[in-house]
């Protein structure tokens, strides 16, 4: 009995070690991450959510800024499961810089970004996403810096645990895989927009917005209260010389009363005005349905003509900047 038991526990381990390391190849972030393979020449990088994974036509893109004397190849490395500010800084810090040095990097902001925070940050705070994303991104020093000092004994453990155990590290993204898998087969013909949206999502989203306004508007008395992460990835920018450019996408029909609020107007002015001071670019594209009408796929994405018009303004701006940067270092 025992020698039985023996086989099937290795047979187990042996067939889970297979299982994850087969799944674990394919998994979204890295598949977006693993895109980034500059040459030699002169490259800008996107980040951000699906907002502009799916606004942002790289091809297209390409088209605009690689025939012209800027000369630019774009690369969009931009998916919602890694879209915050720590995810920004740890993918410039230790993947981006690392390949190869962008002439720019464009950040995506929504909403009311760099807060202050008011919670500890946790290795595992966004389930499948942070446990198998976060952990290859950073050195134990960057998981100190990103907790705000010594994270204490269990969760220095958790975290070389992550680092060092494969099996560990990807066990969350087992289950999943494994519930996706027994999921497809209970209910073989159901079928999804790439994004996974309801037919009602609009109606839904607005009636979810408009009860919750009030809470989602209140801004703190100190408006602008970056985080350490805009320093750190301001420093980074300094440092290495590349451009970087935060950039707002076109706003969801359901949140633009967020845009004629008050308090969203104050906060615009607040915020143009610290990039201004810190010489970062600000290009706000969250214009009103009635100024640019952008249409969606589902509540929040652009469909393909519109991000095909996204696409264009974006390349038409940066052939503007990288033409009016060229001609200020050649006149000096």
């Amino acid at each position: 009995m025992k020698k039985y038991f023996l086989i099937f526990f290795l047979l187990s381990i042996a067939f889970i070690s297979w299982f994850s390391r087969h799944t674990v190849k394919t998994t979204l972030a890295k598949q977006i991450l693993q895109k980034y393979k500059p040459d030699n020449g002169d490259h800008i990088v996107f980040l951000g959510s699906s907002l502009t994974d799916a606004g942002v036509n790289s091809v297209l893109l390409n088209s605009i800024i690689g025939n012209t004397p800027t000369n630019l190849q774009a690369f969009n490395l931009s998916l919602a499961e890694m879209s915050g500010d720590e995810y920004y800084y740890l993918i410039i810090k230790n993947w981006i810089l690392k390949q190869g040095l962008p002439k720019a990097i464009i950040l995506e902001i929504r909403s009311y970004p760099f807060p202050t925070k008011k919670s500890a940050f946790k290795l595992e705070g966004r389930g499948i996403a942070t446990d198998l994303t976060l952990s290859e991104l950073m050195d134990y020093t960057d998981y100190k810096h990103i907790s705000g000092g010594f994270p204490g004994i269990l969760n220095s453990f958790n975290f070389f645990l992550h680092k060092h155990s494969f099996l560990y590290h990807n066990r969350l993204h087992i289950q999943w895989k494994i519930r996706e898998r027994l999921g497809r087969l209970l209910s073989p013909g159901k079928s999804k927009n790439p994004y996974g949206m309801a037919d009602n999502a609009f109606e839904t989203m607005q009636k979810n917005y408009s009860r919750t306004a009030n809470s989602h508007l209140h801004i703190p008395r100190d408006i602008i209260t970056p985080d350490r992460y805009l320093p750190d990835i301001i420093n980074l920018s300094e440092n290495y010389k590349f451009k970087l450019i935060f950039f707002r996408p076109p706003f969801p029909p359901g949140e633009n009363i967020s845009r004629e609020s008050e308090s969203y107007v104050k906060y615009q002015a607040q915020l143009q005005h610290l990039l201004d001071s810190l010489g970062i670019i600000y290009w706000d594209l969250s214009k009103p349905d009635n100024e640019i009408p952008w249409e969606y796929s589902d509540r929040i994405h652009l469909n393909q003509n519109s991000a095909a018009r996204l696409t264009e303004i974006l390349g038409d701006s940066l052939n503007t900047l990288f033409n009016k940067l060229k001609f200020d270092v050649q006149s000096d």
